[in-house]
C-alpha cells in the first residue's frame, strides 16, 4: 500500500460482451526520493488491471509525477480495440472524433 495523492475512477467496458462495465481506479502516489540525487519515484496501480503497483522513476518529483501519468493514460490506451474506456457514467474518456 501507498499513500495516494492522485485517483480517477473509471469503466472499462468490453464491447464483445454484454456484461456491465467494470470500474477501474488509477492510483498515483506522492513522489519520493530514490537517494541518487534529485531522482524520485511514483508508486501507480490501476485497480482492477494490474494486481500490484509498479515504480515509475524520474529525474525529480515534478518528472516522477509527470512519468506515472503518462504511464497511467499508455496502459489504458494499450488495451485491445475492443475495450472502451469510460467515466463513470458512460461518457468516452478518449476523444474519438
Amino acid at each position: 500500500m501507498f499513500a495516494t495523492i492522485i485517483k480517477r475512477d473509471l469503466w472499462l467496458v468490453d464491447a464483445a460482451s454484454a456484461a456491465r462495465p467494470k470500474d477501474i481506479r488509477i492510483e498515483i502516489g506522492f513522489p519520493r526520493p530514490t537517494g541518487s540525487d534529485e531522482e524520485a519515484a511514483c508508486s501507480v496501480l490501476i485497480r482492477g488491471l494490474m494486481s500490484d503497483a509498479i515504480d515509475i522513476h524520474g529525474s525529480d518529483s515534478l518528472s516522477a509525477m509527470q512519468c506515472a501519468m503518462k504511464f497511467a493514460e499508455s496502459e489504458l490506451e494499450a488495451l485491445p480495440e475492443t475495450m472502451a474506456v469510460q467515466w463513470p457514467g458512460g461518457e468516452a474518456y478518449f476523444y474519438q472524433p
